[in-house]
């Protein structure tokens, strides 16, 4: 129960850094926040040695979990990776709590628990449950003659199977329409929130003065982020006249080993740094020094983009996809097509302009900078964080915490 002062008691049970996931950076901005806003906060993890985050927030092992029992709130952060969010899954369902649900798309972690166990039978019969025997059959129809996985297609939002564990939840928060409309398509009873993802000490930066126009593209490079795109359309701004360089700021995994050759192929390899994965304060210096973040993707888990959210905060020029949380996003964020051959086209007019138009990149610039100073405020987000998690609670909840 809260104490006589009012203030609320959290628990956050979330990964936290060093671990290398996005979610846990950002819990690790949101305690510090939530607790300058004056709440207590104690922190779970599984992480063995959690970065100390002071502010007055407690890190504890998840272990320690004990029970609802001395906290206002309980709150999941839950996200996709098996790794970081598996642990979570036994304490909501014995709990409850609040779902602070990252990625819409929760195939992952339900596959970790079926098919990756030799228990597709499993995986099949929750399916079935939740979406119906068509869509179990456009399951098996879908891997027979593709040989890929079901939850790799572009469809997969339509079938994100977060059902069987966020329905233990007394309440959600999401930071999209997108993720809030399917979650109440999916489960009509529980209450959905929106709280914009922010994070603290991401002010403006100035606009860099580089020799040549800079373009970061940041975060672990997958196929659906369209890295070669990218590359060909700075390879024919180049031809253009353009001078350009790009920043790939990230991890290559999978058929994206193949990206340094296309590059050299395309004459980039002089104009390209691949810095690979790097600590988080390279990565942020790295950003700044950026005229022009390009943040594709597609297809969308459902996710929300910390590279996004981050470089909007920054003031830097960012560019997506028109899908999911991004294409929410205001109309100082270029929205690309999502078909490959208009998404390449207008790539390639997109760089060229800000990459030759100083005047279009400048106004550019000071749009990205308005949205930053007047939408991304920390404290202000902070505050209806906590007012949401009490709109949230359960009436019941709500009666037992007066008494």
């Amino acid at each position: 129960m809260r104490t006589d002062s009012g203030v609320p008691h959290l628990a956050l049970i979330t990964p936290w850094p060093p671990q290398a996931s996005g979610i846990a950076d950002y819990a690790f901005d949101l305690a510090i926040g939530l607790s300058r806003h004056g709440a207590k906060v104690t922190v779970f993890t599984d992480e063995p040695s959690p970065m100390p985050p002071g502010h007055g927030v407690r890190v504890r092992q998840l272990s320690e979990f004990s029970g609802p029992e001395g906290y206002d709130h309980v709150v999941y952060q839950m996200g996709n990776h098996p790794r970081f969010h598996s642990a979570m899954i036994p304490l909501l369902a014995q709990h409850g709590g609040i779902v602070h649900l990252h990625d819409l798309v929760l195939q992952h972690l339900i596959v970790f628990y079926t098919c990756s166990q030799g228990n597709q039978r499993l995986y099949e019969q929750l399916l079935r449950h939740w979406y119906g025997q068509e869509t179990l059959d456009e399951f098996l129809g879908w891997n027979n003659p593709t040989h890929k996985y079901f939850w790799e297609s572009e469809q997969i939002t339509q079938v994100p199977l977060f059902e069987p564990i966020v329905q233990f939840a007394q309440g959600c928060i999401v930071h999209s329409r997108f993720a809030r409309e399917r979650v109440q398509q999916r489960l009509p009873g529980l209450a959905c929130r929106i709280i914009p993802q922010v994070y603290r000490d991401a002010d403006l930066v100035p606009a860099p003065a580089n020799a040549r126009f800079r373009i970061g593209i940041f975060g672990s490079v997958h196929p659906i982020k369209h890295v070669d795109k990218a590359l060909r359309a700075v390879a024919r701004a180049v031809d253009q006249g353009a001078d350009i360089e790009l920043e790939i700021v990230g991890a290559l995994e999978g058929s994206c080993n193949a990206l340094p050759a296309l590059a050299d192929e395309l004459g980039l390899a002089r104009r390209t740094t691949w810095h690979g994965r790097v600590e988080a304060t390279t990565f942020h210096d790295v950003m700044r020094s950026v005229d022009l973040c390009l943040s594709l993707r597609y297809p969308t888990m459902g996710e929300t983009s910390a590279v996004v959210s981050r470089a909007l905060s920054m003031g830097i020029p960012t560019v997506v996809n028109n899908v999911g949380w991004y294409a929410e996003l205001p109309s100082v964020v270029p929205k690309l097509a999502v078909d490959h051959v208009t998404m390449q086209r207008e790539l390639d007019d997109l760089i060229l302009r800000h990459a030759l138009d100083t005047e279009f990149h400048r106004q550019a610039r000071l749009a990205a900078a308005s949205y930053a100073r007047t939408c991304l405020d920390v404290d202000q987000v902070s505050a209806e964080y906590v007012k949401t998690l009490d709109e949230l609670m359960p009436a019941r909840t709500r009666a037992n915490r007066s008494t």
